[in-house]
């Protein structure tokens, strides 16, 4: 039987205020919202995850410490049965959930507002649009009767905010920050192209939100926003008119490709990332993050220069591609060809099963760095248009897997760096994720990644 968890008391008080907000502004789950106000606020609402999470967070850390530090001990690449560290069959649970997730997305896409899973408990976040909390209850009924899960209002629909994701990258405001269950899109907004052109950059921001009627609004919104370090919220979208403030893992000690400029001098070193293989031709490269080699730089293995063959967009805030971080390496003899598995230690090695495209909030997240090693959190959503995780990573961990430990290992992506979106928002690390290193800049997949 399904059980509807109630909210605590923190978690309802913030959750009823963005209800309340839906009802004041009348948002609906309808593809193009209208009559919505634009307004310039001190502050923004914290993210739904976030809140719902935050009690049992330091938990969650503990449990996935345990679970990392078990995946070193088994012997043969295995991973360890999740089910012994979280009590439950996480691996089922979180299956279950977001199988839910994709069918609801698919069938009713005006109504559910999004999905997450909860890090610790087996409990699913499942976000509704306006009076559709029993549609919702019962359909869940009927597609998991086992599915323990909570409703979270939310103001618009899982399937608009995507729209307007994509309408947002596509006009260039790709630093998108938020949680697969957000109440709204956290967007940075370029001072310097503001300053050059406002009327430009708010009519590009209300057609890719499907407002246009706003753009004037927008504008003036904006401008004040800018002048007194505020906000202007629009629709799903919260703007923050700041570059986000970047860090890239990249310039320190590290074990695994060598770094050296344009002149032959050393630069640092990064880590090398999942082997990729070819569609059209079967050849195999290896990965790394492209801003470890731009600009002439190159990376070598045992002195032997591994030469670019492909790479993405440089991540810097006066030019900025968000998850592009992506670069292909030739691996000449006498180097040995790239191999489908992430080598931890003498000890530990794990072989890559295949790769994780799903884009739900809340599960577990490792990452291999030259200078970290492994170290494992939980998916944090999006930040600053990148795939965001509670790992820890630091300089010459740039380039480095991230994995999915479901299982098996599943390949989610190559570590660019560290984040945040504007002044007084938190730092969080940030990935490359695997869809986009295998579509290579294509609107289809161009590479696949080698399993062990």
């Amino acid at each position: 039987m399904v059980r509807l968890r109630q909210l605590g008391i923190a978690s309802a008080l913030a959750l009823a205020a963005i209800a309340s907000t839906v009802a004041a502004t009348g948002a609906t789950a309808d593809a193009s919202p209208q009559g919505l106000a634009v307004e310039v606020v001190d502050r923004l609402e914290p993210d739904p995850f976030a809140t719902l999470t935050d009690g049992v967070m330091a938990e969650a850390e503990q449990v996935i410490d345990r679970y990392a530090a078990a995946m070193a001990v088994t012997g043969d690449g295995r991973l360890p049965d999740r089910s012994e560290f979280w009590g439950y069959d996480r691996d089922g649970f979180v299956t279950l959930s977001y199988n839910t997730f994709d069918t609801l997305a698919a069938k009713y896409p005006d109504i559910f507002g999004g999905g997450a899973v909860d890090p610790l408990k087996p409990i699913a976040y499942v976000g509704y649009v306006g009076e559709s909390e029993k549609e919702i209850a019962d359909t869940l009924q009927a597609l998991a009767p086992e599915l323990d899960y909570q409703l979270v209002p939310l103001p618009y629909s899982y399937a608009y905010r995507a729209s307007v994701d994509e309408r947002l990258r596509a006009a260039g405001f790709g630093s998108i920050s938020g949680s697969s269950i957000s109440r709204y899109w956290w967007v940075n907004v370029d001072p310097e192209r503001l300053k050059s052109d406002p009327t430009e950059v708010a009519q590009a921001l209300s057609e890719a939100i499907d407002m246009p009627g706003v753009s004037a609004a927008l504008e003036n919104a904006l401008d004040v926003a800018a002048r007194e370090g505020k906000y202007a919220v629009a629709g799903p979208v919260a703007l923050i008119p700041e570059r986000p403030r970047l860090e890239e893992y990249s310039l320190s000690a590290g074990v695994y490709v060598a770094r050296s400029d344009a002149d032959g001098d050393s630069a640092g070193y990064c880590t090398s990332g999942y082997a990729m293989k070819k569609i059209s031709n079967n050849v195999k490269y290896q990965t790394t993050a492209e801003h470890c080699v731009y600009n002439g730089f190159t990376v070598a293995r045992s002195g032997t220069t591994l030469p670019t063959f492909l790479e993405g967009m440089r991540l810097q805030p006066m030019n900025y591609y968000p998850d592009e971080d992506w670069a292909y390496l030739s691996v000449p003899s006498p180097i040995a060809p790239p191999v489908g598995k992430i080598y931890v230690s003498a000890t530990e090695t794990h072989p890559v099963a295949g790769a994780w495209r799903s884009t739900w909030t809340g599960d577990a997240r490792c990452a291999m760095g030259a200078t970290t090693g492994k170290d494992c959190g939980f998916d944090d959503g999006v930040w600053c248009g990148y795939g965001a995780a509670t790992y820890s990573m630091t300089g010459g961990d740039s380039g480095g897997p991230v994995f999915y430990p479901y299982g098996t290992v599943l390949a989610a992506g190559l570590t660019t760096g560290a984040c945040s979106p504007g002044s007084g928002y938190p730092v969080k690390n940030i990935y490359t994720r695997i869809y986009n290193v295998e579509k290579a800049g294509s609107a289809t997949p161009q590479f696949t990644v080698i399993t062990g």
